[in-house]
């Protein structure tokens, strides 16, 4: 039994991770943590507990809290023109039955403590939550299995700057410190993300084979993908199709054999008036810096992702 904790943002994109972590038999989410980004904590954190429901997944998951400020206390906007006022496309979901626990930093510690080892954390939003957990306990970092997060790209183009990743520059400097904490750590970010698509017939075949329990979920995921086709239409020219990043990101830390990672020592700009703000800086060198390695996942089996993401619910 895989053990993970899943920080993020619950937007569109995280939720249908959500829900394909929920599925998973092998798996159990310890804790899903809050943060700020698609939209608020505390909406982020609503939205996850609406996912757990829809999914049904038969056991209690803790939902926590976590920080609606960067590390330097910055209050950034949502990208309610992605993800919808509410951050999952403006579905309307019932509320959900339980509430949101406090506090999502002190959760992340606990938790590592109590499973040393064997604990896997899948960041799909900004890392401020971990970033905070560090300055409060650092020995963490040893004590986590392995960190796997959305974010950054090497190769491809930034999508909130010329080199630049929503997530990393979204709070670049926790992004740095975590990158450089010494984590065992799988970066997934748009040099895949951006080229493993979602289309139209996947979608119509989820529709059509969704298994009884799953109809409620293909239906939520296809009026969810409404909003992000038309956005990733307006902002990429892309044609009934949306690129699957935390998804991807779930997939290869659930289902490693997809992705081929190198490894490079990394750091993030950090310099707010540089153009390259929120880079995630790969050394390639032959003498690189010396700062911790993180694996780089630059290619994936992107047909198989996609399948693997779509036959959970069929």
């Amino acid at each position: 039994m895989k053990k993970i904790i899943i920080d993020c943002d619950t937007g569109i994109d995280d939720a249908l991770a959500l829900l394909y972590a929920l599925k998973r038999k092998d798996v159990r989410i310890m804790a899903i943590t809050s943060t700020f980004g698609n939209c608020s904590a505390l909406q982020s954190a609503i939205n996850s507990l609406k996912m757990i429901e829809l999914a049904n997944p038969g056991y209690f998951i803790p939902v926590y809290v976590g920080s609606e400020y960067t590390y330097d206390g910055k209050k950034t906007p949502y990208s309610t023109f992605v993800h919808g006022d509410n951050g999952i496309g403006d579905v309307l979901l019932p509320q959900p039955q339980n509430e949101p626990q406090q506090n999502a930093v002190d959760a992340l510690i606990d938790i590592i403590k109590e499973n040393p080892y064997e604990i896997t954390i899948v960041a799909l939003g900004r890392l401020t939550n971990i970033a905070l957990a560090l300055d409060k306990a650092p020995e963490i970092v040893h004590l986590v299995k392995q960190l796997v997060f959305m974010g950054g790209t090497i190769y491809h183009c930034g999508n909130v700057g010329p080199l630049s990743e929503a997530n990393i520059a979204g709070d670049a400097i926790s992004s740095k410190i975590v990158l450089e904490a010494g984590f065992n750590a799988i970066q997934v970010g748009l040099d895949i993300t951006q080229s493993t698509l979602l289309t139209r017939n996947d979608l119509d075949y989820l529709l059509k084979n969704a298994r009884s329990e799953n109809k409620a979920i293909a239906n939520y995921i296809n009026q969810s993908m409404v909003k992000y086709f038309q956005f990733n239409h307006e902002a990429s020219n892309m044609i009934d199709c949306c690129p699957l990043h935390d998804p991807l990101a779930m997939l290869i830390a659930l289902n490693p054999q997809l992705a081929s990672i190198s490894y490079y020592p990394c750091t993030v700009e950090t310099n707010p008036e540089s153009i390259c703000y929120g880079m995630l800086v790969a050394d390639t060198r032959e003498n690189p810096i010396q700062v911790n390695p993180i694996g780089l996942a630059l290619r994936c089996d992107k047909r198989k992702a996609v399948d693997l993401l779509i036959s959970i619910f069929c």
